[in-house]
């Protein structure tokens, strides 16, 4: 590869994450050096579109017809919780930064919130026994979301809670569990997303109820 290319994942992760690495910034600069129907430009733009996509069907909430439908049918069985909640959505599992990349215990998955976009990355521990979430929040201006409550679900249930910093970054240490998510914001706007159930060895598989 000549010193002007760039591998097509690195163009991939400009796309959907920046300049986050030597890798990225230099895909950043062959597309700005290149026309806008350069190679490494016309793929940067398909990433773009198709990240646009995938946010759109994400933001998508349950329909309050099938949460009514599916609290009658809990009910038939046993009494539903008083604060049962089926809107849970599925984060994307991305591309690892070649930074990033150490092997398959570390795992990245995005989706759209309210009012922005939530990164995370999931690091599996004890052959999958536990897990740490990370992870980064973000307008569609792509700046910062500052002060954002976000809060780490084990198996269906609040384990801990933060706070985002300047960076719009949390973090949660490890816990032992079957299922993993975190709610991003507080009451009726609040997102529940589903990052990953590691004793199935598969990412977005969390809570749907």
């Amino acid at each position: 590869m000549s010193d002007d290319e760039t591998e097509p994942v690195d163009e991939m992760n400009y796309a959907l994450w920046g300049e986050v690495d030597d890798a990225t910034r230099r895909a950043a600069d062959r597309v700005g050096g290149e026309p806008a129907d350069g190679p490494a430009s016309r793929n940067v733009e398909a990433h773009r579109r198709l990240r646009e996509v995938l946010e759109r069907i994400e933001t998508n909430r349950t329909p309050p017809e099938l949460k009514a439908w599916l609290r009658r049918a809990v009910g038939d069985r046993s009494p539903a919780p008083a604060e049962m909640d089926v809107s849970w959505i599925t984060a994307t599992p991305m591309a690892m930064p070649t930074s990033m990349r150490g092997g398959t215990s570390e795992r990245l998955f995005a989706c759209a919130v309210e009012d922005g976009e939530l990164r995370a990355q999931v690091h599996v521990e004890d052959g999958g026994a536990a897990c740490a979430v990370t992870g980064r929040l973000v307008g569609p201006d792509r700046k910062s979301l500052a002060g954002r409550a976000v809060e780490l679900f084990v198996d269906r249930a609040p384990r801990e809670s933060a706070v985002t910093d300047e960076r719009g970054e949390f973090s949660f240490d490890a816990r032992r569990g079957t299922v993993f998510g975190v709610r991003v914001g507080e009451g009726p706007r609040a997102t529940r997303v589903a990052l990953i159930d590691p004793a199935s060895g598969k990412g977005g598989s969390g809570p749907t109820s």
